[in-house]
């Protein structure tokens, strides 16, 4: 099992999480959140420590959004390519980019290496998955999640 197939696994799981399923079910997605969880708080750390490298720029950068953007109904600000203020933010932005040149290019190569490298590395110890019975998977469940979870064999059938 490698890496990037834990990433694809936890996501169907979260999304699991979300479905309205019965205890059995809900507790099955827990105890297997739980049992990749090692694997997924490593994966957080590389991740973290490669946003360090352009912690500088992305501080800059989100001044910029706020300035530009667009507040969400969530509360977050954020600007697409079709905003009118969109060319304003890109002006403001390139200088930027070029400020931060050598850190983003660090930066490219640390998540080329991540995706590329370590991403496609088996994990260590194959994880022990909590098994659930296909009868309590509820109806609403996505054709993505259930193949994800058929493919880790998460389902018994009998």
């Amino acid at each position: 099992m490698k890496r990037k197939d834990i990433l694809n696994l936890n996501a169907a799981l979260n999304e699991c999480l979300e479905l309205d399923g019965n205890i059995k079910f809900r507790y099955g997605i827990m105890r297997n959140r739980d049992a990749i969880s090692k694997e997924i708080n490593i994966l957080k750390q590389i991740e973290e420590e490669n946003r360090k490298i352009i912690k500088d720029f992305d501080e800059e950068r989100n001044v910029l959004i706020l300035k530009y953007g667009k507040e969400l109904k969530n509360g977050t600000v954020q600007i697409a390519v079709n905003d009118e203020n969109f060319p304003k933010y890109e002006k403001e932005l390139k200088p930027l980019a070029e400020k931060y040149k050598e850190e983003l290019k660090k930066y490219d190569e640390s998540m080329k290496e991540y995706v590329d490298k370590i991403l496609d590395e088996d994990i260590d110890t194959i994880p022990a998955f909590f098994m659930i019975n296909v009868d309590n998977i509820p109806d609403s469940i996505t054709n993505g999640a259930l193949n994800m979870l058929m493919t880790n064999g998460i389902i018994k059938d009998y």
